[in-house]
């Protein structure tokens, strides 16, 4: 079976969304066939975007990552680069979130030893990717752990080096059952990463993320995580260690509190964030845990009848003038939500709601 063949096996026309599933073939040749980088990368951001929306897991994921893992073995794609990097958007670390996540996680899951091999890669760039996805694997966190350290024993490059330690410090983060002696190890090797500018705010987000996970005291690490928020740049973006999974960190690492302090800190941290992707992760991470959502993303969710915790959180978007800007992708969600086009139509909808519950 060809490349062709692989893409031509799948019905993309019964795939949802269908706006998103009827490009994905014309995409995955043009990847394939195109010699101009410019092409080629933006094919991949567009490819991207359809396969893994803003973190999220479709059918067009599910539809796209058997031609994917195919791609991989193909000795006719000599770039696997960009196949890994379409993988590694995919986020599927959390298989208990749904059936979709589910489905995610045991594909790759069949394909690990596949992606395992691009550890030992000649193009560093491979085994950044593959470290990366394999720190995806937590419910199988020992036996990937154990091929990066595998791997961390013989890596010669700094920079991959660097993204392995980051790497199984992720894992560590998703692993309950981790050992004391574990996290000690790691959170050793994070503190020293984390010295460096580069990887400042990057390590000490997922440091605070493991300790609070890991039932040590959270309070002291409250005033490094706020300025975690208050610093946080894109300035230091990178294809693989980038400002979208650190935002990421930071939240989770705010959501692990219990009530009423949660929402006390992410709408502090709201307040206080001085970069619009900051916001947008902050805001989008209040959407979803305070249950203004649907799993269609279309479906519009009534401002008639909200919570009082709810209430706060629409009170704090409307408060960060980051989030409305001009030009910012970010009021699209709150479109996408709650079927508002503007702050003026969401605090009008907010002072006319009736707060229950809570």
């Amino acid at each position: 079976m060809s490349a062709e063949d692989q893409i031509n096996s799948v019905n993309w026309q019964q795939i949802q969304p269908p706006r998103w599933a009827n490009e994905i073939p014309r995409l995955l040749r043009l990847m394939l066939q195109s010699l101009d980088y410019t092409t080629r990368r933006n094919t991949i951001d567009t490819l991207s975007n359809h396969i893994a929306h803003q973190s999220g897991i479709y059918e067009t994921t599910i539809a796209t990552l058997p031609v994917l893992l195919y791609l991989l073995d193909d000795p006719a794609v000599n770039d696997k680069e960009w196949v890994l990097e379409l993988l590694y958007v995919i986020r599927f670390q959390n298989p208990n979130l749904s059936k979709l996540y589910s489905q995610v996680y045991e594909i790759m899951l069949q394909a690990q030893d596949k992606i395992s091999r691009f550890l030992n890669d000649a193009n560093l760039i491979n085994r950044l990717f593959a470290a990366h996805i394999l720190s995806r694997f937590v419910l199988h966190a020992d036996q990937s752990a154990a091929r990066l350290r595998s791997r961390l024993q013989i890596e010669q490059d700094e920079d991959v080096k660097i993204n392995v330690i980051y790497c199984l410090g992720e894992l560590v983060s998703h692993n309950s059952s981790a050992t004391k002696a574990t996290i000690t190890h790691i959170l050793s090797d994070l503190e020293i990463l984390a010295q460096s500018p580069y990887f400042y705010i990057r390590c000490h987000s997922l440091i605070a993320y493991i300790r609070i996970r890991h039932d040590e005291t959270p309070d002291q690490f409250i005033e490094g995580l706020m300025q975690c928020v208050k610093e946080f740049s894109t300035e230091y973006d990178s294809p693989v260690l980038n400002a979208a999974n650190t935002s990421y960190d930071i939240c989770r690492a705010l959501a692990q509190f219990s009530e009423p302090r949660r929402l006390n800190l992410m709408t502090h941290a709201l307040s206080i964030a001085t970069s619009r992707r900051m916001v947008y992760s902050l805001a989008n991470e209040l959407l979803w845990s305070y249950d203004f959502r649907r799993k269609d993303y279309v479906t519009p969710i009534s401002l008639s009848e909200i919570t009082h915790n709810q209430y706060r959180v629409i009170q704090a978007i409307l408060s960060a003038d980051l989030f409305w800007e001009s030009g910012s992708n970010v009021s699209i969600e709150i479109t996408y939500k709650t079927d508002l086009s503007s702050r003026d139509n969401l605090r009008k909808q907010l002072e006319q709601a009736k707060v229950v519950g809570d």
